[in-house]
Order: C-alpha cells, then structure tokens, then sequence
C-alpha cells in the first residue's frame, strides 16, 4: 500500500474574484479564522488566525458595512453566540450557501480564510483546514475545496467578490500525531497549477521556496497583520480615503517583506499574480467618512494600465530619492557619485516588464534577439532601434485614440522606479545573496536571459529591474553626446553591475545585449 503524502503549499494569498462596474448596494464579509486543532489531533494550533479575521472585520465595520452584514466563523465566535458558527468543514459551507443566497446583483462580497491550507500530492485542489481537518486523502470531506468557494462565489449574483486566504504559515502537522498514519509533508518549492480562472488577481503571502511566518510581537500573521494595517489607513498614499488594489499590494509586499528581513532574518515576499481593470478600490473612508468599498470606472489616472498590445504599465507616483551611490557602497563605480537628491516632480508610468519578442516583432516586425523566446525581454537591440519602437508604438491607432505617447525613461526616472523607496544596494536589500531570487545574471543565468516576470517584483511592483537585459534610457552619458545610458544589469553580468545605482554607457547606433522598458507621462491619459 502507497504512503498517502501531502504536498502543503507554504502561502498565503489575495485574491481578486471579481470586478464591479457601479456601486454595490451593500458589502459583506464572510469571515473564518481556525486557532485550535486539537478536535483531530494531526494539525498543530496557531496563535493568532482568529485575531486576524476579527481584526479585518472591526475594521470594515468601524468603514459602516452593518454588523449584520458580517458573518465571522471561530471557535471564539461560537462559544460568544451560536454554534451554529464553529468553523467546522460542513458548517462553513452552509453558513457561505446561505449568505450567498441574500446578495442581490449590486451587493459586494469579501470571503476570508486564515488558518491551515494543505494540497495532496497530485491533486491540483487547494484545501483550508477547518477545525475538524483530517489531513489524509481517504477524508477530504473534512476540508474546504478552495475551487469550490470560487465556483460558489462565481455563481451568485454579486457583481464584486474578493476571496482572501492566509493558510500553511507553517507545519500543520502536529508533534503528537500518530507516527502510524505515516504521513510525510513534502515541502513545496515550485508553485502549483493555479487553482482559480477568469480575472484573477492574487497577492501571495510569500514566493517560491519561501515561508509565511506569524509572531507574537505582532500578534499575527506577518502578512495579515500588513493587510489590516494597509485596511486601516496606512495603504492610502494619495489621501483619497480609499484603499484600492494596487496600494493594497504595494504596500503590503514593501512592509512584509521588510519586516521578515530586519526582525526575523529571513526573506517572505508576498507574490502578486493576475489582472485587474481601473481603478478597484476596496475599502472606502480610512476611519473619516465611512461609505461601502466599490470598484469605480476608470475616469481618473489608473493605477495601472494594460495598452492595446498587453503590455502593463504601473503608475509611479512623484517623489525625491538619492540618486548614485555613497563612496561606501560595496561594489561602487565612481560615476555613481556624488550621491544627490532628485525630485521626479510628475507621476509617471514604466512597464512592468522588460519589453518582450513578441511585443517587439508585433510592432517593428522583427525580432533581432540572440536567445529566442516570446516572453523573453527582446535584446540587441540599439537605442536608436528602441526609440524607433517607443515611436511606433504611440502611432497605433487605439494608442492615438487615448492620447498615449511611449518613451524611454531617463535615468532619474529608471532609478527611482527600481529603488521602489529603499535606499540599500538593491531594491530588496544589501546582500548578494539575495539577489537570486529578484535577478537572472552571471550567477544563476546559464547565461542566457529568460521569459520576463519569472523572479521577484519590487516593492513597486516591477519585475526584472535587476538583471536579465541591461535597460535603455533616454539620458546621455555625463552629457557628452556620445555614449548613452543603460541601467539594471545583465544575465552575463556579475552582481555588482545589478546594483539600483550602477550605469553603463553604449554608442546608441550600435546594437548590442540591450533591451529596454518603456515609460509613459500620466498627462497623456484622459481622465
């Protein structure tokens, strides 16, 4: 008789389930946090799992959606009021049939799970564990199929779901569990298939190969306790007294990731997968004026933009930094210096993403690059021949149609976007060691370059600004109308090179193993 193994995914994750067009008529919250057990006896207990989801909802609460509204599955709220709301595998999905019943096609819906998460081996399903979980395969009716809250939740008639899930923060099965069962845990270092389709948006609580941790000097989850800070007030960047999407991610993946480096020494980056249209705002009021979280249409600046050809643009809000390296920074070049203040005086937008092959030859025709690939950043490519591309690009006629006019980033711009607000060596840190996991070069590269998106954003939410094609941009070097600028490092370059401060310089005639990213000035979209 085969070993059952389980495989448990160690993350957690944010994710997007649905958009809506016009305000809701009412917002609720279906909520279950499992802290205790021991009713099984396989799975350790967790501190602080109900405390985070009691937490969110006496925020959203505090925003004005009616305690009625709120649906909180513990063992704290059972044992306060009914047990009817235990968070036990068959009681959880009667309580979330019956809620989903009452919503009418303006309502708006927020699903939340924190507690254990498991996946068997071989079976693409996500479960959470309830407090009743048996982790075997022969007992999956004591689980919650994660596919099918979504099925569920795609089915009613509200027009905006959101579905969170923090599970797995650490080994769920416990120290006293029979060594009859013969259980293995098998740790995940590959993310597996994802579980939802459509429009998805997901904000994992850590990336590949990485832990989600809790602590007791914060009382929570480490990403929860992000999540409901960035809920509270302090996500909201432009003082517009909403918490939208991408401020909920930018600062979550900032602070979480932070924190576990300073206070823990380790590294938990929170992973975003997924799309989104406009501008989704989540939580509206920020303690001031409490009105429902909607999404709107886009009639203001978009926090981030697809174009007609796919390419995604994130918007970059103005701001100062310290442009060039102090003399004490290890690995320095000396036309790094002298380190000075520059202030970018006017939001922008950068790509996301490097520009790719397919995006190149769609719009030049064809596809000069040494490592063929589709999704891979496009390279020997000149700066004359990038510009060409930026140009190109704005003459599309849906491009014209929304007044949007591509450029190359200056080098002032390409280095504040890749700083993301830090001020260490690289966007994430200081160490080297850590460089693997944001940036392909000499050290992992195979030399080569590799499909765009593959390792770590910033906490902006850019990918590759570290590495796998040095970037492009519109400066020339130290004026002398020769040489221009490129940024970011290589696949074929050391570490050194990959550094947010450090700049080459090319004759811009000549095609080399550059690539580049395109900007976009916020004026030129309508509002």
């Amino acid at each position: 008789m085969l070993k059952p193994t389980l495989r448990v995914p160690l993350l957690a994750f944010v994710t997007l389930l649905g958009f809506v067009k016009t305000v809701q008529a009412e917002q609720y919250l279906f909520l279950v946090g499992v802290r205790d057990y021991s009713q099984t006896g396989e799975l350790t207990d967790l501190k602080f799992a109900e405390d985070d989801v009691h937490t969110l909802a006496e925020l959203f609460s505090k925003a004005g959606v009616p305690n009625d509204n709120i649906v909180i599955m513990t063992q704290r709220a059972a044992a306060a009021s009914k047990s009817r709301f235990n968070p036990r595998s068959d009681l959880i999905m009667k309580e979330l049939r019956l809620l989903l019943e009452e919503l009418g096609t303006e309502d708006s819906i927020i699903v939340g799970f924190s507690g254990h998460g498991l996946q068997f081996k071989d079976d693409p399903t996500n479960y959470f564990c309830p407090m009743d979980a048996n982790p075997d395969p022969e007992h999956k009716e004591t689980l919650v199929s994660l596919p099918e809250v979504y099925r569920m939740l795609t089915k009613s008639k509200a027009t905006a779901k959101l579905l969170l899930v923090d599970a797995c923060r650490n080994d769920p099965l416990s120290a006293t569990a029979r060594a009859a069962r013969r259980i293995e845990i098998e740790t995940v270092y590959s993310r597996p298939p994802d579980v939802f389709d459509g429009g998805t948006v997901a904000i994992f609580s850590c990336s590949e190969s990485q832990r989600a941790f809790e602590h007791p000097d914060l009382k929570s989850g480490v990403f929860f306790h992000f999540i409901n800070r960035a809920f509270s007030g302090e996500a909201d960047t432009d003082n517009d007294q909403v918490i939208d999407l991408l401020e909920l991610e930018l600062f979550t993946i900032k602070n979480v990731q932070k924190w576990s480096r300073v206070n823990l020494g380790k590294l938990q980056t929170p992973e975003r997968r997924g799309d989104a249209k406009g501008v989704v705002e989540l939580l509206r009021s920020v303690g001031k004026s409490p009105t429902m979280p909607r999404s709107t249409p886009t009639k203001s600046v978009e926090k981030l933009i697809t174009n007609s050809i796919g390419m995604k643009l994130a918007l970059i809000p103005k701001g100062t930094f310290m442009m060039g390296s102090p003399e004490s920074e290890e690995g320095r070049d000396s036309n790094e210096g002298p380190q000075h203040s520059v202030t970018i005086s006017k939001d922008y937008y950068l790509g996301i993403y490097e520009v790719t092959q397919e995006q190149y030859q769609r719009i030049i025709g064809t596809n000069p690059s040494n490592f063929k690939g589709a999704n891979n950043p496009v390279e020997m490519v000149s700066w004359d021949d990038a510009v060409a591309f930026c140009e190109k690009l704005s003459e599309l006629p849906e491009e014209k149609a929304v007044n949007r006019v591509y450029r190359l980033p200056t080098q002032a711009e390409w280095e504040y976007a890749c700083r993301a607000g830090s001020t260490s060596r690289f966007g994430f840190g200081n160490s080297d060691s850590q460089l693997e996991s944001y940036a392909w070069f000499d050290g992992n590269s195979k030399l080569t370059t590799h499909p765009v998106g593959e390792k770590l954003p910033n906490a902006w939410g850019l990918y590759d600004m570290h590495g796998n094609v040095d970037e492009w941009c519109v400066d020339w070097y130290q004026t002398d109308g020769f040489f221009r600028v490129s940024r970011g490092g290589c696949w074929n370059g050391g570490a050194r090179y990959c550094r947010s401060a450090s700049l080459l310089w090319f004759v811009p005639y000549v095609r080399t193993s550059r690539g580049f990213r395109v900007a976009l000035s916020s004026s030129g979209i309508p509002k």
